[in-house]
């Protein structure tokens, strides 16, 4: 459980982690970050499996929920509620972005693009709730 941490410098307001990270059946909820990276950053690979990122904030630029800078990868995960001052409300990847089941619900990017999610390219697998 990840709840109610800040990043009052820069990025990460739940989690940063420079390299390789798989996260399982973990909250992240009501984080902040700054800049970017509101509840998880990660510049390895990402995995999150069967977690729950919920009304977490990036208050400059992108990532509400997350953000990757190489590949992500989305199983059964719940993106609710997050909001980014810019690019990706829900999730931002600079790497390609894979999405199977789970849901983005309510997510924001309040001064440019992709409320739910901002990734080139983006990879939708089926059950998954946009």
């Amino acid at each position: 459980l990840f709840q109610v941490n800040r990043s009052t410098d820069s990025s990460g307001g739940g989690l940063y982690v420079d390299r390789e990270v798989t996260l399982l059946r973990t909250l992240f909820l009501s984080n902040t970050a700054r800049s970017y990276c509101g509840g998880v950053c990660a510049f390895g690979p990402l995995t999150v499996t069967d977690s729950l990122l919920q009304s977490n904030r990036a208050i400059s630029y992108s990532g509400g929920a997350l953000s990757g800078y190489a590949t992500v990868v989305l199983s059964g995960t719940r993106l609710i509620d997050n909001a980014a001052g810019e690019y990706g409300g829900g999730a931002f990847s600079l790497g390609a972005m894979t999405v199977n089941g789970g849901a983005f619900q309510g997510n924001r990017a309040i001064q440019s693009r992709g409320g739910g999610g901002f990734s080139s390219p983006l990879i939708l697998e089926p059950q998954t709730k946009l």
